[in-house]
């Protein structure tokens, strides 16, 4: 009674995947007295750490306008749901286009969508993206 187990364990994962977590050494203090030599310890097991994906969820703009002949486009896209890691930030833009009488869907550019990291660095693959496309409408 009183004895106090301490281990040392390393391991590091920053991005979405997995890394063991290893038993490096370990001791037994009683007090100020190391007794370690008084136990008989099996083989340590090593733990897991596991980043999974962050869940967001994107949305493209939604908007209208009277027919006047001229195209109306909208590309911006925000965040509806979950958050961005801190310092990283979205760059995606939506591409619908119309000009007549009618409603298409805002289509969200999932070929050149990025979220970057505090030093530019590409991390989307660290998100689970879901996207909500809004419409674009002329009305006559």
């Amino acid at each position: 009674e009183g004895d106090v187990l301490t281990a040392v364990v390393e391991g590091s994962q920053t991005d979405v995947g997995t890394a063991a977590n290893k038993v490096v050494s370990y001791k037994v203090m009683r007090g100020e007295t190391d007794v370690t030599d008084n136990y008989t310890f099996g083989k340590s097991v090593d733990g897991t750490l596991e980043i999974t994906k962050r869940k967001v969820t994107l949305t493209s703009a939604t908007d209208s306008k009277t027919y006047d002949g001229t195209p109306l486009t909208n590309d911006a896209v925000s965040l509806v749901f979950g958050e961005l890691v801190e310092g990283h930030v979205l760059d995606a833009h939506a591409t619908g286009g119309i000009t007549f009488d009618g409603t298409v869907k805002n289509t969200i550019d999932v070929e050149t969508l990025r979220i970057l990291d505090a030093e530019g660095n590409d991390v989307t693959a660290n998100y689970n993206i879901t996207f909500e496309e809004g419409e674009l409408t002329v009305i006559s």
